[in-house]
């Protein structure tokens, strides 16, 4: 939510970056939820569900580090909010 509100953040391929990840990440969870609140796994039982969801929640925990890696190494960049920007992705990488 920092990077949203930072002034021309599309012109900052790490702000970007982290944008594409955290939203990423949103819709996926919302759409696995919808899921399984509609027993959906249980009753399609041909797909392996419990590993699919297995690689694509380590792709996306990669994709994170990828982008927290990014965005706390944007601490001299010289954009509008960049320490509050830094600090959250600090944060990040040592939760």
């Amino acid at each position: 939510m920092c990077a949203e509100g930072i002034a021309f953040s599309h012109y900052y391929s790490r702000v970007a970056w982290f944008n594409t990840v955290s939203v990423g990440g949103f819709w996926y969870s919302g759409i696995v939820l919808f899921l399984y609140i509609a027993h959906l796994p249980e009753k399609m039982t041909v797909m392996p569900w419990k590993k699919a969801e297995f690689i694509i929640s380590t792709l996306w925990t990669f994709f994170y580090l990828i982008a927290a890696a990014l965005a706390a190494g944007s601490g001299n960049s010289g954009f509008p909010g960049v320490e509050a920007f830094s600090a959250a992705a600090v944060s990040t990488l040592f939760v």
